[in-house]
């Protein structure tokens, strides 16, 4: 067998470079002095801990990272004085990390503590108090929020109970959704101080209607209130939203959107926004924003994000919604019994809301068209 020049040339390169010191053998180094504790760090949980409202636990993965001068050892994780596991097999020597997940932890306020210990016994402790809280936490300018999670009809901002009347619970655009049974005459309300101190506002809610027709007339069954803040004394509620009569699949729902204004009462100043041909009104779940800003005097109404309608309000003072009684869903103030108001009865061309209702959020604010785009996604993605 004959070898090639080069093969030659490079074994006799290697042989004299080792010979002749060119590669050093590994030599220990030394680390230096041990100066430092452990440096620990948590990851995770946060300070504070949001469940849903329905939830009395929840489970937790921590998550730690620990580093040391020298060489670490070991490091422990407890939950309120109790073990909870030990790490000591590090890939690199001076730091580790290390995770575990513990369940059910119930609400209240908790200790998470992390002790570490280096290969000369240095030691450090880290705590972190955390709270798990089923308690909402809400949006800038936001004071009302009602997702009907866990088949309540529980507003989370103010803790506080709607009063229904014959409505029960089905899936929503997101979890749970209020139903309403329009030939039932169901319906809800709530307290109006929520909203009878606004001057400017954003309303914003889903809907999923369906069309009934037992008079066989091409719409339905009347005209269906959906969301609404009463006047004790007038005919109309001081603000609301309801589908107009005759409203059909084929054309889309007629939406009305009615405000007036009490700062001169007894006389009322009234401006309304009349979408028609609301195409995706029976189509399924549809989103529907209403913003009013009282330093332009301008109503907007949104569809599903996008902006459809700008209306300049009838009047130039300030909004003042007067004589307010209660809030009221699925049907017009003077549909409720008895009436929610003393210039009003039921009305023959007036009927109830048939469809669900999901995700009803009120601000104090007019927000700006990226914020309701934002709030769409939020439940649409």
């Amino acid at each position: 067998m004959k070898f090639s020049n080069t093969l030659i040339i490079a074994l006799a390169v290697l042989f004299f470079g080792c010979k002749d010191g060119y590669i050093d053998d590994i030599s220990s180094v030394d680390p230096g002095p041990d100066e430092a504790a452990p440096v620990v760090t948590i990851n995770n949980p946060p300070s504070s801990v949001v469940i849903p409202f329905t939830d009395e636990s929840t489970d937790i993965e921590f998550d730690v990272s620990v580093e040391d001068d020298i060489e670490l050892v070991s490091f422990t994780l407890s939950l309120n004085g109790t073990e909870l596991a030990t790490f000591s097999d590090f890939v690199d020597y001076r730091n580790g990390s290390g995770t575990y997940l513990s369940e059910s932890i119930p609400l209240g306020t908790h200790t998470f503590t992390v002790v570490a210990e280096d290969i000369n016994g240095k030691t450090t402790t880290a705590d972190r108090e955390f709270v798990v809280t089923n308690s909402y936490i809400a949006m800038a300018n936001e004071i009302f929020y009602m997702p009907f999670e866990g088949d309540v009809a529980t507003e989370l901002i103010t803790e506080t109970n709607a009063e229904t009347f014959g409505t029960s619970f089905a899936a929503g655009v997101f979890g749970r959704a209020m139903d309403f049974d329009g030939p039932n005459s169901t319906y809800a309300l709530f307290p109006g101080e929520v909203m009878d101190t606004l001057s400017s506002f954003t309303v914003s809610f889903w809907t999923k209607a369906e069309f009934v027709d037992e008079n066989e007339d091409g719409g339905i069954d009347g005209m269906q209130g959906l969301i609404g803040l009463s006047n004790t004394t007038r005919f109309w509620g001081n603000w609301h939203v309801f589908l107009e009569n005759g409203s059909g699949p084929t054309d889309g729902g007629d939406f009305r959107i009615h405000t007036q204004n009490g700062a001169n009462s007894p006389t009322y100043s009234e401006s309304w926004i009349n979408p028609d041909n609301v195409t995706s009104m029976f189509d399924g779940w549809a989103n529907h924003v209403v913003s009013y800003d009282d330093a332009s005097k301008e109503f907007k109404y949104y569809l599903n994000g996008a902006l459809v309608n700008t209306t300049t309000a009838a009047w130039s003072e300030e909004l003042v919604f007067a004589s307010s009684g209660q809030m009221v869903f699925g049907c017009a103030q003077f549909m409720t019994d008895p009436s929610l108001t003393s210039g009003a009865t039921a009305q023959s061309w007036a009927g109830y809301y048939n469809g669900r209702l999901d995700e009803i959020r009120i601000f104090n604010v007019a927000l700006t068209e990226t914020a309701i785009s934002d709030l769409y996604d939020m439940v649409a993605n």
